[in-house]
């Protein structure tokens, strides 16, 4: 679902239920008895939404520092990619260019097939496959010399962080908040919103503009969390822009 979409589904749907609640409530209750009430309602409102503004802060905070861990771990696996096919130019035929072609076809179906199947939570069976096709070259080449043997050391490293950062890259894909949290987070919410029936203002239509302005401003970030949630998914998902430009270093290296 884009994020417009799901942004304006979410939002939409949210206010209108919590119109209707506040609606339905005082057609209920008279205003008088609300009223009578505000000073108790009004306390018992303040300590519930500040437990619930922080909650949502570390919330917000921690899908936010996964998102930036797994953009600098998307980077990392490209360097270590790109590192692997220099390092492939010291190495001699038939090892040196085969390691090489299976670095750039690794890079293009990471481009072409991986990233739209991490839109859906799958990863590419060939790129996987490619993935230990290249360990398999670096770890059984035998060295002649001791430059070789130095530069396989090298190689042996960047494929262990190579295949380390796709590891985490795709775990990252895979999990997200909780199940639990994401129901706290909604019951939370309604617990809120629900209070604010309770907290009565002679004007009706002014108050139900109010409780649509937090019930709004409570969903919006919701769907921040969302789509921070799975960082490689959505609109906001981390674009493969690392890969396109360590491929165009591999094709000028030619």
């Amino acid at each position: 679902m884009p994020t417009w979409l799901f942004s304006l589904f979410l939002i939409g749907g949210m206010s209108g239920l919590a119109a209707l609640g506040h609606w339905t409530v005082r057609r209920i209750v008279p205003a008088r008895d609300i009223i009578k009430n505000n000073d108790v309602a009004g306390f018992i409102l303040g300590i519930i939404g500040t437990a619930y503004a922080v909650l949502l802060s570390f919330v917000v905070v921690g899908v936010w520092q996964q998102y930036e861990t797994s953009d600098n771990v998307t980077s990392s696996e490209a360097a270590a990619v790109s590192d692997l096919h220099r390092l492939a130019d010291t190495l001699p035929a038939p090892i040196g260019p085969k390691l090489k072609s299976e670095l750039d076809r690794y890079v293009s179906v990471v481009i072409s097939d991986e990233w739209p199947a991490m839109q859906h939570g799958a990863w590419s069976a060939e790129a996987q496959q490619l993935s230990h096709d290249v360990l398999h070259q670096v770890a059984t080449f035998a060295p002649g010399s001791a430059a070789q043997q130095a530069v396989q050391a090298k190689a042996l490293d960047r494929a262990a962080a190579f295949l380390d950062a796709r590891r985490q890259r795709l775990h990252d894909n895979e999990t997200g908040i909780p199940g639990i949290l994401w129901w706290t987070l909604f019951a939370f919410a309604a617990i809120t919103i629900g209070f604010t029936y309770l907290f009565g203002l002679e004007n009706m239509r002014i108050q139900i503009l109010m409780t649509v302005a937090l019930t709004a401003a409570i969903a919006l970030i919701l769907v921040l969390v969302a789509e921070l949630d799975y960082p490689f998914r959505g609109d906001s998902g981390i674009t493969a822009h690392s890969w396109y430009q360590i491929q165009r270093q591999m094709h000028s290296d030619r």
